[in-house]
């Protein structure tokens, strides 16, 4: 007897297997691209904070190496016990606290010391006359000019970027002095006399704080504490 046949065995999925990988695939995707999103997202505000710490580190390195130097003067020790004559550490342009009009107090720091060395305050060719300030968010420090060393005038330019917002800079100027004149007694607890010779010491406290432009959660504040290099020799008025 001759058998005819016409069934075959059929393999594959359902229609709900089919289903249920699908759904599968779209959660891992979904969880993935999630994943992706987070760490692109993480990476990117490390580079926005790096960056930020970079513009504060390099502003306080500047003032670091500029305030140390206030008072340097090429005459300093042949002239050592002279008393007031050394030109960088007599008004107007010894260190000196103020801001620039608009700003907070204390935002701007002034000072002057012999660039070239030759004992002389030059005020054109090197300008020995300097400065920071803040000024509309951005710190500044001053190179040049003409006119009265203050925080307004002079030429002035930029030390932090677009990116970044100083919102706070705080200059905070600490000084300790003896009296020569009186064996080395300390100014505050010995009041000095008209023509004592006086040697003080400086120390510049500053204060910042800034943030991203685009991103202003992402913040950062720092305070350094400056001890300037050169004594003052002065006499007491």
């Amino acid at each position: 007897m001759l058998t005819l046949s016409g069934q075959h065995n059929q393999g594959g999925h359902t229609l709900l297997e089919l289903l249920v990988a699908l759904a599968i695939s779209i959660t891992l995707l979904t969880w993935m691209t999630d994943a992706v999103t987070r760490t692109l997202a993480d990476y990117s505000t490390t580079l926005q904070r790096n960056l930020l710490n970079q513009e504060v580190q390099s502003v306080l390195a500047m003032l670091d190496r500029e305030l140390r130097r206030a008072g340097a003067w090429g005459n300093a020790t042949a002239s050592a016990k002279s008393g007031p004559t050394n030109p960088f550490t007599v008004p107007p342009y010894r260190l000196n606290i103020g801001n620039k009009t608009g700003e907070s107090s204390n935002s701007c720091i002034t000072y002057s010391y012999d660039l070239n060395g030759n004992g002389l305050l030059d005020q054109s060719a090197p300008d020995e006359r300097f400065g920071f300030r803040l000024n509309q968010g951005a710190v500044e420090m001053r190179t040049g000019g003409s006119g009265t060393l203050d925080c307004n005038a002079g030429s002035w330019t930029g030390l932090t970027g677009a990116a970044l917002v100083m919102d706070s800079l705080l200059f905070t100027l600490v000084d300790h002095c003896i009296n020569l004149s009186r064996s080395g007694a300390n100014c505050s607890t010995t009041t000095p006399t008209k023509g004592d010779l006086l040697v003080r010491d400086y120390r510049v406290e500053v204060t910042m704080r800034g943030y991203l432009q685009q991103k202003p959660a992402i913040q950062r504040s720092d305070t350094l504490l400056i001890r300037v290099r050169n004594s003052s020799v002065e006499s007491a008025p």
